[in-house]
C-alpha cells in the first residue's frame, strides 16, 4: 500500500490534495486487482482513476505554464508517456488479468508515483520557489532603493 509522505509535498495545497486523492485511488485500484474483486469493481476504479489522472495532469500542466516553468514541455511529455503506458496496462489487465499483469501494473504505478512526484514534480516546485525568492529579493532591493533616494 502506497502512503502519503509530507516530504513529497509540492507546497501547493491543491496539487498536494490531488496527489493524496490520486494515491488513495491507486491504492483502491491495486486492492481490487489483488483481491480479485468482481470485474465491475475494478472497472469502476479504472474509470475513476482515468478521469482523475486526466484532470490532475491537466491542472498540473496549467500550473506549470502559469509559472512559466522552463521544462514544461519535457514534463508534459513525461505525462504523455505515463498515459500511454497506463493505457497499455489497462488493456493488458482487461484482456489477460493474471499475477504477472497485476505485479507489473502495481510496480508501474508505485514506481511512477514515487519517482514522478518526488523527483519530477519537485523540480517544478523548486523552480517556482526560486522564482518567488528572486521576486521577493527584487522587491526588497527596489524598496531599499526607494528609501535611500
Amino acid at each position: 500500500m502506497l502512503e502519503w509522505n509530507p516530504s513529497i509535498s509540492v507546497n501547493d495545497a491543491t496539487i498536494d490534495s490531488q496527489h493524496q486523492k490520486l494515491l488513495h485511488q491507486i491504492n483502491v485500484l491495486l486492492e481490487t486487482i489483488r483481491s480479485h474483486s468482481e470485474k465491475e469493481k475494478t472497472e469502476e476504479s479504472l474509470k475513476f482513476l482515468d478521469d482523475y489522472i486526466n484532470d490532475h495532469l491537466a491542472y498540473e500542466e496549467v500550473y506549470m505554464k502559469k509559472h512559466q516553468y522552463p521544462a514544461y514541455k519535457e514534463h508534459k511529455q513525461i505525462h504523455q508517456t505515463f498515459k500511454k503506458r497506463y493505457k497499455a496496462f489497462k488493456i493488458e489487465l482487461k484482456t489477460e488479468s493474471n499475477e504477472v499483469v497485476t505485479n507489473n501494473i502495481e510496480n508501474f504505478l508505485a514506481n511512477w508515483w514515487w519517482n514522478h512526484i518526488s523527483v519530477e514534480d519537485q523540480k517544478y516546485q523548486d523552480y517556482i520557489e526560486l522564482i518567488g525568492k528572486v521576486h521577493l529579493k527584487k522587491e526588497s532591493e527596489n524598496f531599499h532603493q526607494t528609501i535611500q533616494s
